[in-house]
């Protein structure tokens, strides 16, 4: 998947991102929900500039509407939405069948900000 995404991104930013996420293919919400919790917990949360984070909460404490957006998944935005109290997030969504994602995103796909930015 590495070598295929320069040239898919150079094609596409949707096509790519569509492209990346098919390798999550056959498995189940609950198990995304649990590995998106992790990876906010324990990678991007330690991460975090401290700056940052104390504008966000104090603009969430003051009553600012405050949503995400985000190339990511829904799995790993929501556990980032419900830590700081914010009010929502728009992010990509795998497509379901039978309780296991097909490895599809739904629409609208949130592609990346440049042509060969790197997820996550």
């Amino acid at each position: 998947m590495g070598l295929l995404r320069p040239p898919a991104y150079l094609a596409s930013r949707t096509f790519a991102t569509r492209l990346l996420h098919s390798v999550l293919s056959g498995i189940t919400r609950d198990r995304l929900d649990l590995l998106g919790e992790e990876y906010f917990q324990y990678e991007l949360k330690p991460k975090m500039r401290r700056e940052a984070v104390d504008k966000l909460v104090e603009a969430v404490r003051n009553g600012d509407r405050v949503i995400f957006i985000s190339q990511l998944l829904e799995h790993i935005l929501r556990p980032m939405t419900e830590y700081f109290g914010a009010e929502g997030f728009i992010a990509n969504r795998l497509e379901f069948r039978d309780g296991e994602t097909t490895g599809r995103l739904r629409e609208p796909v949130i592609r990346p900000r440049g042509p060969l930015r790197m997820a996550g």
